[in-house]
């Protein structure tokens, strides 16, 4: 998550129109980063509750997806029209950043070698 909100404080910086190597680099990264923090959020989630309550938590961690990706992803691009790119970013960025400090608070879950051929 820092990677992310790290991303969208230095967008506003760099000239998108003009599609160079710092442009495509960044957006690798965003992208990149984006698909190992899913895959890390699913990981966890599975990890912190019982085999019988995962369909009921991944009903809820889908819907809680959907739900900010609606509120958050609309909300960077519907005030779009009427301010700039950073001042769209920007609180973009603050808001991944909360998310990373509230995330490294969470509880730990202990994983075991073997745990992972377990769940298949």
């Amino acid at each position: 998550m820092l990677g992310i909100a790290t991303i969208l404080f230095a967008l506003p910086f760099v000239n998108v129109a003009g599609v160079g190597w710092i442009v495509l680099l960044l957006i690798l990264s965003l992208t990149t980063l984006s698909a190992t923090q899913d895959v890390a959020i699913d990981s966890y989630s599975v990890g912190l509750v019982a085999r019988e309550e995962e369909g009921v938590a991944n009903g809820v961690r889908a819907s809680a997806y959907r739900l900010a990706l609606v509120m958050f992803g609309g909300g960077m691009v519907f005030p779009r029209g009427s301010v700039s790119v950073e001042s769209t970013l920007r609180p973009g960025g603050y808001c991944f950043h909360s998310a990373w400090i509230v995330s490294a608070r969470g509880p730990a879950t202990q994983f075991t070698r073997g745990s992972a051929g377990a769940l298949a």
